[in-house]
């Protein structure tokens, strides 16, 4: 998918080798006369890249987001080498970030396909050494999900230079990052070592390339990059030559321009195209099980393609049929996760419901756990209880906890025994719902009691 000549200046996404083209890349950092001295209306943000990372970046909100309820449609903008590092107000200093903190309002854009206006959220964030991992994406976008109110039909990929390698890999290198995009403009792309063009067929990507007539092997990226994706997606490509070199992008993402073709800005294009189906699929339970973990049971799961994902709920059943919620665990961005059983029975049927943000839920599987067949039984009386509970059991070692409503234990002790009745002290109890459970080296039971 790469010619000979893109070869020898890239190895993969992000890790470009020191050759010419590379300085050629270090020379955009010439191209920012100034580091811009206010952010306009952008916030500086924390963002999840990955299950245990963070980058900062710049948030933009249009002028109307606290005065209204309706969904926006979002913009991530990929720097080019000359933005990378660890001080994120370099970002302002070209692209879409620059001439947002110099005036410019990507709100009320007229969309030609529907007439209606719209106004667009902004994330930038920012790499540390080349420019931000288009598989960052998922978790960004779960990030502004979660957090603000973004039409996930309209979600855009756009970048400069090495941002232009980033924002087409977005389209062209996952499956799972691909499918969650609906239009692509990538300006002057860096060279991608390899890709897979036919994902903006699979899923319907529209993209527009701008390189200058005179930028080398970037207008050789731009034009190969624009054919492929006509021959696996015909009609899906434009492609912008100006004249000029590695140059001239805020020309381009400027509100204010339109291409003389067309009649479109680039705002106006990519409002044209969105997913027909804004609902990600649920999460995918790979499996679950639960083993015995000292005296408790552990419920664990594993899951892919957590994108919209807010919780799982743990819920059990005694007979297979009525299920109640036990407790809940956060979605975390990860793949495994387990959750601790402390009032369990000798037999009892789990299973996992994931609920996304919008409320969606989906199952996991049912499964069973169960003790030792050989179950011991065992009875307490009278219930309810005021000083003493008695415990009718077998003959052994073995250990009795109380536990509150809670979970919480507040009382233990160990026998080793030829009786088989114990009685408990239980008068020092505040008066509610608690649990008994009787522990030996096989067997664990479990009963309720109240206590008066």
């Amino acid at each position: 998918m790469v010619s000979d000549f893109d070869e020898q200046y890239v190895t993969n996404i992000g890790k470009p080798k020191s050759t010419p083209m590379k300085k050629m890349l270090v020379l955009s950092m010439a191209l920012s006369a100034f580091v811009a001295q206010s952010q306009g209306p952008q916030q500086l943000v924390t963002v999840p890249i990955t299950q245990w990372h963070t980058a900062k970046g710049w948030l933009y909100l249009p002028q109307d987001y606290n005065t209204s309820t309706k969904k926006y449609p979002v913009v991530f903008f990929y720097h080019g080498v000359g933005e990378a590092g660890s001080n994120p107000y370099v970002l302002l200093n070209q692209g879409i970030p620059n001439l947002i903190a110099n005036g410019m309002r990507p709100d009320n854009i007229t969309n030609p396909a529907d007439g209606q206006s719209y106004s667009f959220i902004v994330l930038s964030v920012q790499d540390g050494y080349w420019s931000p991992d288009p598989n960052w994406l998922p978790y960004e976008l779960a990030w502004l999900k979660q957090n603000y109110r973004i039409g996930t039909n309209r979600v855009y990929v756009t970048g400069l230079s090495a941002g232009g390698q980033t924002s087409f890999g977005a389209t062209v290198t996952n499956p799972e990052v691909s499918k969650l995009i609906a239009a692509a403009v990538p300006m002057s792309p860096a060279g991608l070592s390899s890709y897979n063009p036919a994902l903006v067929n699979q899923n319907n990507i529209e993209t527009w390339f701008f390189t200058g007539n005179s930028d080398g092997v970037f207008t050789a990226n731009a034009t190969t990059y624009s054919t492929e994706c006509n021959t696996q997606y015909p009609g899906s490509s434009r492609l912008n030559v100006y004249s000029g070199g590695h140059c001239c992008w805020n020309n381009y993402y400027n509100v204010s321009w339109h291409d003389p073709a067309s009649g479109y800005s680039v705002w106006e294009w990519m409002l044209i195209n969105k997913r027909e189906s804004a609902q990600p699929l649920p999460v995918k339970f790979v499996s679950i099980d639960a083993k015995k973990e000292n005296t408790s049971i552990r419920v664990h799961w594993k899951v892919v393609e957590e994108i919209y994902v807010s919780h799982y709920e743990v819920e059990k059943s005694l007979d297979g049929r009525t299920f109640s919620k036990m407790g809940q665990v956060a979605a975390a961005q990860q793949t495994a996760y387990s959750f601790e059983d402390k009032l369990h029975s000798i037999n009892a049927y789990y299973r996992v419901k994931s609920i996304d943000m919008d409320g969606k839920t989906a199952y996991s599987s049912v499964i069973k756990w169960a003790g030792k067949s050989n179950s011991v039984q065992i009875k307490a009386f009278p219930i309810p209880a005021t000083h003493t509970l008695n415990i009718q059991h077998p003959f052994g070692s073995y250990k009795m906890e109380v536990v509150n409503a809670a979970g919480n234990l507040v009382q233990t002790k160990t026998f080793n025994s030829s009786i088989q009745q114990t009685s408990i002290d239980i008068s020092h109890l505040q008066k509610g719902i608690y649990y008994v459970r009787y522990i030996d080296e096989e067997h664990i039971e479990t009963i309720r009691f109240i206590k008066q």
